[in-house]
């Protein structure tokens, strides 16, 4: 039987992800051309052997700290944006050059997460990337993180690789970092520590992860696991490695045992994984915990009879989070009705929606198979 690792070696589309430490020199600030050479150089491998391939970057801040001569990362959010405004630009001068030793054209994709939020901007992401690797075309991924401000305050980049895998539908995506993997513990502080080969099941293999940060970046493990869960449940196998490894995108594709291997899950479809890991929610609909146990089940729609309490102001067709007594997100759903109907037929039964509105557009608040449970 074909082992877990050797069936990497029959994908067709992959994403890479690099962090900040892995183009960077020693200081972290300022880009390293032979680190960024070495990364051209294992993609042009890739793409020479069929494999299609997308290439998330950060380092945008640090590159514009090396312009403007700063050693020190400031924590005033418009520097920040003005960094990355002149970083991206010094980044991706750079990208151009080591590819076009490979002889690989580059094309700039910025993003940032409302790309993903609003269906129709997601669509044409999808459209822009797979466009330009059907003609041969690298493109290059990266935050907007001069016009974006949670960007750079969580260092979303481990999500957005997942974002960006499972928006091209990738059979892989790769995170380069500094680290080996997931370990059980942090090697730096603890000597028992134990690379985790392969995750299965997150909440058995891995259990609570702590977040380790480093100081040239703004990510850490938790964002990588968080990436790894998105990519994941699109059935999108994920391999956590560091870039420091000698021909570390061959190894992984050619099976070898290197790194965190996250397994693929069940698949959700591709609007109930939007929905689940990038729409923007618009309003809350608090239900009663009789109606959480059964939509816990996966089977059942949401109706009104169940629900308490309505929040926010969303219209028909929203994405809507479902909530408990507590106030803990649980669900989410597109509404079949708008914020002030619902609050209107809230605890009603079905029968009593056309004799409460005057009419009766659904029997359901929220349809299960427009439904996805956290």
């Amino acid at each position: 039987m074909e082992s877990e690792r050797k069936r990497l070696g029959r994908v067709k589309r992959i994403v890479v992800k690099v962090g900040t430490s892995s183009i960077t020199k020693g200081s972290g600030y300022g880009l390293d051309s032979k680190r960024m050479g070495g990364v051209a150089g294992e993609i042009k491998k890739l793409r020479d052997g069929g494999v299609e391939v997308v290439l998330v970057t950060s380092g945008a801040i640090s590159a514009g700290m090396d312009v403007m001569g700063l050693k020190k990362k400031p924590r005033d959010v418009r520097i920040l944006q003005s960094l990355a405004s002149v970083g991206q630009t010094a980044l991706m001068q750079k990208y151009v050059e080591v590819f076009s030793k490979q002889g690989i054209r580059v094309g700039q994709v910025l993003l940032t997460r409302s790309d993903f939020e609003e269906r129709e901007r997601y669509l044409n992401a999808r459209n822009t990337m797979l466009t330009l690797l059907h003609n041969r075309i690298l493109p290059i991924v990266n935050e907007n993180d001069a016009v974006s401000v949670r960007e750079i305050r969580v260092g979303d980049n481990d999500n957005l690789s997942a974002y960006t895998a499972c928006c091209i539908e990738a059979d892989l995506l790769v995170m380069l970092s500094d680290i080996d993997g997931v370990y059980t513990c942090d090697p730096k502080r603890d000597e028992s520590a134990v690379l985790i080969k392969v995750v299965r099941d997150f909440r058995k293999d891995l259990g609570e992860v702590s977040d380790k940060c480093s100081v040239k970046g703004v990510g850490g493990i938790k964002t990588k696991v968080e990436a790894a869960k998105k990519a994941t449940s699109m059935g999108i196998n994920v391999v956590l490695a560091n870039s420091a490894r000698k021909n570390i995108l061959q190894s992984i594709a050619k099976g070898e045992d290197v790194g965190t291997l996250f397994k693929a899950q069940k698949v959700l479809t591709d609007r109930l994984h939007w929905m689940k890991y990038s729409s923007k929610s618009r309003g809350v609909l608090t239900v009663d915990d009789g109606a959480k146990k059964i939509l816990l089940k996966g089977s059942s729609s949401l109706l009104p009879v169940g629900v308490v309490k309505v929040s926010g102001s969303f219209r028909k067709g929203d994405v809507v989070d479902i909530a408990d007594s507590d106030g803990g997100v649980f669900a989410k759903g597109v509404s079949n009705y708008d914020a002030g109907e619902v609050d209107r037929i809230k605890r009603a039964k079905s029968a009593d929606i056309e004799r409460i509105l005057g009419y009766r557009k659904y029997n359901e608040i929220v349809f299960k198979d427009n439904m996805v449970v956290l």
